[in-house]
Formats: structure tokens, sequence, C-alpha cells
């Protein structure tokens, strides 16, 4: 979002959609992501991970293990796939 804004040079909504819409590609904890211009839906890598029994945890917070890391974008729905029809900025 902060990024975004600076980017629009505004805190106007419409003025920061549009800049969410370009589709620009940016890091993220969990990998490269964007936003789709169709419907604003996040395109981002999906964890997959395998959850551990008590007895395995190293320590309280040891929860998984990563087992794969896929792109999001084939497993989302296609942008018309829910008849949303996005409606003007204002």
């Amino acid at each position: 979002w902060a990024r975004m804004v600076s980017e629009a040079g505004s805190f106007y909504p419409p003025d920061v959609i549009k800049q969410y819409e370009k589709g620009e590609t940016f890091a993220s904890t969990v990998g490269d992501v964007h936003f789709r211009p169709e419907d604003h839906q996040l395109v981002r890598p999906v964890i997959i991970v395998r959850g551990k029994a008590p007895k395995d945890m190293k320590n309280k917070e040891d929860y998984w293990d990563v087992v794969e890391v896929v792109p999001g974008a084939p497993l989302m729905q296609k942008p018309d796939a829910f008849g949303c029809k996005l409606g003007s900025y204002t």
C-alpha cells in the first residue's frame, strides 16, 4: 500500500488502484507477487506444507516443513469466473 501510494503521489483511492492495475511484479516474503488488473486479486506463490506431530517439533513454533512452493497463477480461477464486473473508479 505504502509503495503504491508513493508511486501514485496521492492517497486518493482511484489513483492508488491505477498503480496496482499496472500489474507490476514486486518482491514479498513468499516470493514475487502482482495484482491482476481484471479483478484486483493478488497472484502469489502457494506454499505447500506438511504439519508436524508435537513429538517432531524442535520448538513450540516448529509446526510444519515446507514441501514445495508452486506458482499461484495456474491455481487461480480465471478473472471472469465469478462474473465480477469492476465499476468505475468513483
